[in-house]
């Protein structure tokens, strides 16, 4: 679905007001979750590609696991504050696809903003949005 253009719609009332028990709610959940999803598979850290295996090699790692999921190694003696400092710095993202990256968060993008137009002035399609997952209930207070 082309949300950009449903977004571009929106701007009229009765166009959003025939969005009131539609699919779309739906088809807006998944597509956030299945980009989402794909983004996470084509972002990665470095060090997590790195070490990704260094667990499953480490038998004796096993026995000491403190269920904390991380792995600290020693690689050096007398380390210096600049090499601790490199070592702790957070590690650079990888991105594997950047044209597929790009693509996805221009379809989150295009979502969000088919959202925002939808569900701004009405509390039918607010409604709708929240039954598909994609509004949490929020309580005025007062």
């Amino acid at each position: 679905m082309d949300f950009e253009a449903v977004a571009a719609k929106c701007r009229s009332a009765a166009f959003r007001e025939s969005l009131t028990a539609s699919p779309v709610w739906t088809q807006a959940a998944e597509a956030i979750q299945a980009c989402s999803e794909q983004l996470q598979t084509d972002i990665r850290s470095a060090s997590a590609l790195e070490n990704a295996g260094d667990d499953k090699k480490d038998g004796a790692d096993d026995q000491d696991d403190d269920g904390l999921g991380y792995t600290f190694r020693v690689d050096r003696k007398n380390p210096t504050a600049e090499s601790l400092r490199d070592d702790f710095s957070p590690p650079k993202p990888e991105v594997h696809d950047m044209g597929r990256v790009s693509e996805n968060i221009g379809v989150v993008t295009s979502v969000f903003r088919f959202l925002r137009n939808a569900c701004a002035a009405s509390t039918d399609n607010q409604d709708d949005c929240q039954e598909a997952g994609l509004l949490k209930k929020v309580r005025k207070s007062g």
